[in-house]
């Protein structure tokens, strides 16, 4: 299979913030209302704050750098300045200066999700996720992913490794409420025991370090405690597979002649997607 290029690098793709309004060719003023974002857009989450704050400025000074449009039939897609273009709306302006290009749908996934990397106000959680999508989209190893965004290959591997945390982790790196160090040291839990660390680092403000030594003692207490609860290989096999159907934690209490099956969620719209896979069964 051959695999797919990113091509000509995002050098060659984008303009330079520096020399854009030098640039006459494609740049026009449009209006505000008749641009679209992008379906690639990564960022998911914009600070209100920030947003006003770049409003204000905008109302001070003008757009200074230009966004980058495609034309479409009656609208123009955003490639790249979501953020100035949402800040432009709070300023109330009509127009923003905008360079338009002829970019196919790779050229715009591929700057839409490298720009967006390559901003330090990205949150961990969209920044693995873009990685994940480029990779995915483009067949790229972490190697090369490295190369093409300035980032080192374990940079990658272990942003991306964030996603396979529980999702009240994942909302908890996302509010800030803890770092990338906290998180990838949570990543041999199970998701309630993440949340309930993840409570724990926030109660007691907890360093990275103290996390760690906090998960020696923990995963000792977890391997003791597996050991005198320890399952018959069939009721074990089974809960594993329960696991894997409901995608989430499964506990079997096991006796002779009775017991119990717990399935555990982690909000209301994880038990709505639960309770419709027992509906189905």
């Amino acid at each position: 299979m051959v695999k797919k290029a990113l091509g000509r690098g995002l050098g060659a793709l984008m303009p330079a913030e520096s020399v854009e309004f030098q640039e006459t060719e494609g740049l026009v003023n449009i209006e505000v209302g008749k641009i679209r974002a992008n379906a690639h857009q990564p960022r998911k989450e914009f600070s209100q704050d920030s947003l006003r704050e770049l409003a204000n400025s905008i109302k001070e000074k003008g757009l200074i750098q230009p966004v980058v449009v495609v034309k479409k039939d009656g609208y123009y897609e955003l490639v790249s300045g979501e953020r100035r273009t949402r800040a432009a709306k709070l300023a109330n302006l009509k127009t923003i200066p905008a360079i338009v290009r002829d970019y196919n749908e790779r050229d715009k996934a591929e700057i839409a999700l490298i720009e967006n990397i390559q901003r330090e106000d990205l949150n961990k959680i969209e920044e693995a996720l873009a990685y994940r999508a480029l990779m995915s989209e483009f067949e790229l190893t972490q190697e090369q992913m490295s190369k093409k965004v300035g980032k080192s290959r374990a940079h990658i591997a272990n942003t991306v490794r964030l996603l396979d945390l529980s999702q009240a982790a994942k909302a908890y790196l996302q509010a800030g409420k803890i770092t990338p160090g906290h998180a990838r040291a949570l990543l041999t839990l199970d998701p309630v025991d993440q949340q309930e660390m993840c409570e724990l680092i926030v109660k007691k403000d907890l360093s990275v370090r103290a996390v760690e030594r906090e998960m020696k003692k923990w995963n000792k207490t977890q391997t003791q405690g597996a050991k005198i609860e320890e399952l018959p290989a069939e009721i074990k096999s089974f809960q594993d597979q329960l696991e894997e159907k409901f995608s989430t934690r499964v506990k079997v209490r096991y006796a002779k002649d009775k017991g119990s099956i717990q399935i555990e969620y982690y909000s209301k719209d994880d038990l709505m997607r639960i309770s419709d896979l027992l509906l189905e069964l």
